[in-house]
């Protein structure tokens, strides 16, 4: 009898496990759903034509400080999308001196954008810049490289994207065309 309230046990367990697995798996999954309902777009729409000139996908997302950064049309400020992966050598040398960036033009937001990795040590990034973990919006703007920019001006239409090559320069080179 001893032996069956054992194994009883264990399976009970085993069955807990499984059930809690499969709840942060769908609550990922209406999780992303929800965003992709919010940011206007169909989950079958071709993402592979972003362009220059055209306008920039909307998005609403929570940054690492828990703030809602929003995309939006008719802003008071540019806004450059970094994308970066925590392994990239140029992304992790870039991300330091994006505070020069906003000092030469005090009304610029910086977003540094990160696919989510739950095994991913907390990634730093300088005061007044905003890190969000988002593999939707890395799909969003079709990112296949980085360090990649993508530069937004007030009425959100993409103005420069590209790689960048690691250094501030490039960047700059970028956000000129605005």
């Amino acid at each position: 009898m001893q032996t069956f309230m054992v194994v009883s046990n264990l399976l009970l367990w085993c069955v807990l496990i499984v059930q809690m697995i499969l709840f942060f798996v769908i609550t990922r999954s209406v999780k992303e759903f929800m965003q992709r309902f919010q940011g206007g777009t169909a989950p079958d729409q071709d993402r592979s034509g972003i362009v220059l000139g055209q306008k920039a996908p909307l998005f609403s997302e929570e940054d690492h400080r828990g703030q809602i950064i929003r995309l939006s049309r008719g802003a008071q400020y540019r806004t450059l999308l970094l994308f970066t992966l925590d392994e990239c050598v140029g992304c992790q040398k870039l991300i330091p001196q994006l505070p020069e960036l906003v000092d030469m033009e005090p009304s610029l937001r910086v977003v540094v954008v990160a696919p989510e990795d739950l095994s991913a040590r907390e990634k730093q990034v300088p005061p007044g810049i905003s890190l969000i973990r988002s593999n939707w919006l890395m799909e969003m703007y079709d990112v296949k490289q980085t360090p990649y920019y993508v530069w937004i001006d007030r009425d959100g239409y993409i103005s420069d994207m590209g790689v960048a090559d690691g250094s501030l320069a490039s960047l700059l080179k970028g956000g000129e065309n605005s």
